[in-house]
């Protein structure tokens, strides 16, 4: 097919081929590619979600035991308990 000025009709300067209706477009390669990398990228955001859970978790059960440890004390101090005493003098109603 001749053309003016030695140039060839509907070159496109993509380097890929057109798509079906002539437009350049996105191969299967590219779309498999990405949605790896998102999957991937979800993948890890799960993992960092799971050990922050943990952290949460475990922050929790701490604030817990220092509860009850301020309980305890409280308690020793009311009654007028100090370090060292049995336990079953902590508890005059349990005899």
């Amino acid at each position: 097919m001749y053309s003016p000025k030695g140039k060839f009709p509907n070159r496109s300067v993509s380097s890929r081929p057109p798509g079906l209706n002539g437009m350049p477009g996105i191969t299967l390669l590219e779309i498999t590619v990405v949605i790896l990398v998102l999957l991937s990228l979800i993948g890890v955001l799960f993992i960092g979600a799971r050990a922050w859970k943990r952290g949460s978790d475990r922050a929790i059960c701490i604030i817990h035991i220092q509860s009850v440890q301020k309980g305890v004390r409280s308690y020793a101090n009311l009654y007028g308990f100090g370090d060292g005493d049995k336990e079953a003098d902590f508890f005059p109603l349990k005899r």
